[in-house]
């Protein structure tokens, strides 16, 4: 059935490592068309430069100035989103997305802008990656927002655009001229009858010098080991040491060759640079402190069945190492290790847990989420708990704290509270962790 309505221009702008947020953006506007186009009397109309730049030269112009002129222009809303990129300087703007944004608030137009807070790709360009962070601290005029997926980008559009509709309602678009600024008030919650404060305790491992430290060990390891081996080609046979042929498994007292030995030397280095990160992050669960955790309702009644979700951005966890666990030769393995005898408890031993601990974690896209469920929180009595959980290890390179944004749902109230704090990071080298690690396993002695 045919029905009136109002075209409105729909301009999505990005760098261009957004292909497929644009993508599900297009998708997005067509199946809101589909739901609200004849309930709301607006049809959107997405555009991109990509779909409608046309080519074009102007004495004076450039490439954005053409984009500007014929889409920017002509847009009814933006909305706007990055990734990692930040894109490519242009003669009036840092880049081409940041000038159709700035020609967006200058001309009064509906816009929306975008953060992703996606895993990122192995290989990130780290100057692109803080342009964008740089430009995101200084948007301090608006609201921005971030998701995590594809999908999640086209629900916070559908959203963006019922809002958009319903401004439009009140302030139709006249032709020739812009609409009325107007930035979306975000609809706040109901006021749950708690009040929750969500804290942790400790901080973030940022390990400098991993890589020297690697060099130094494998450089020593060789240097040593050769040492020994070209002195025991140089003994008689008779007086010959054979633990290294008993760790390579012979059964006779047959010396090994240089060739052999350089053989085992470059297999072992490969497995050493290989395991080198995950032997960080086992001596930070040794030498650093775990978190901890506190939560206090701050309120007149009590909660049943809260569960609080935290997610630390940039920095995921890793296991405590307990005393009687430590084993300086997962940090610093040995090119021939002596035989260990067998010990049947040391593959359970590290993983018994509390029985009915109420904290969890995970690491889950490059963050560490952990998880609290508590089945009554008293009014105005604090929890404390997660000692020896895990220890936070940072994996953005860029962070100077890291975030924690925590979640909270619960039987005894509708709605979820959501809160955001930091943690503090400290930086020591590779070599002063061991050093602090190896004070501390000496103690137990």
């Amino acid at each position: 059935m045919a029905f009136q309505c109002t075209a409105l221009n729909v301009l999505f702008t990005a760098p261009g490592d957004t292909q497929d947020l644009i993508d599900a953006g297009f998708v997005a506007v067509g199946k809101w068309n589909e739901n609200h186009a004849q309930d709301t009397g607006f049809v959107l109309i997405p555009r991109h430069y990509s779909r409608g730049a046309v080519s074009l030269f102007a004495s004076g112009s450039d490439g954005q100035s053409i984009i500007n002129d014929s889409l920017v222009a002509d847009a009814d809303i933006v909305i706007s989103v990055f990734r990692e990129r930040f894109g490519t300087p242009t003669p009036r703007a840092p880049s081409g997305t940041a000038e159709e944004i700035k020609v967006t608030l200058d001309s009064g137009r509906r816009l929306h802008i975008y953060f992703s807070e996606e895993s990122r790709p192995p290989t990130v360009d780290l100057d692109q990656l803080k342009a964008v962070r740089d430009f995101k601290d200084g948007l301090t005029d608006g609201l921005w927002q971030v998701f995590d997926s594809p999908a999640a980008f086209a629900e916070l559009i559908t959203r963006a655009l019922l809002a958009d509709a319903r401004h439009f309602k009140v302030s139709p678009p006249v032709n020739g001229s812009p609409p009325a600024i107007s930035a979306p008030a975000p609809v706040e919650p109901p006021r749950p009858p708690v009040e929750l404060q969500i804290a942790v305790e400790g901080a973030a491992i940022g390990v400098t010098g991993a890589d020297k430290m690697m060099d130094d060990w494998i450089t020593h390891e060789t240097e040593r080991e050769l040492a020994a081996f070209e002195e025991r080609a140089a003994t008689p046979a008779s007086v010959v040491d054979y633990s290294v042929q008993k760790v390579l498994g012979r059964t006779q007292p047959d010396p090994i060759k240089k060739v052999e030995f350089d053989a085992r030397r470059e297999e072992w280095e490969h497995r050493v640079r290989d395991g080198w990160s995950a032997g960080m992050d086992y001596l930070a669960g040794f030498a650093a402190n775990a978190l901890s955790f506190s939560i206090l309702n701050d309120a007149d009644s009590s909660v049943r069945n809260l569960r609080v979700d935290l997610t630390f951005v940039g920095a995921e966890g890793t296991e405590v190492v307990s005393e009687s666990d430590f084993d300086k030769a997962e940090i610093l393995p040995s090119l021939f290790p002596p035989e260990k005898p067998f010990d049947p408890f040391a593959a359970t031993r590290s993983s018994l847990r509390a029985i009915n601990n109420p904290v969890t974690w995970e690491n889950r896209d490059g963050n560490l989420v952990v998880t609290i469920e508590q089945d009554f929180v008293r009014s105005r009595t604090p929890w404390k708990g997660g000692d020896g959980e895990a220890v936070l290890v940072l994996r953005d390179p860029l962070l100077s704290e890291v975030t924690v944004r925590w979640r909270a749902t619960a039987e005894s109230f509708d709605g979820v509270i959501e809160g955001e704090l930091t943690v503090p990071l400290i930086r020591p080298t590779a070599q002063e962790l061991f050093k602090e690690a190896l004070v501390k396993s000496r103690r137990r002695n």
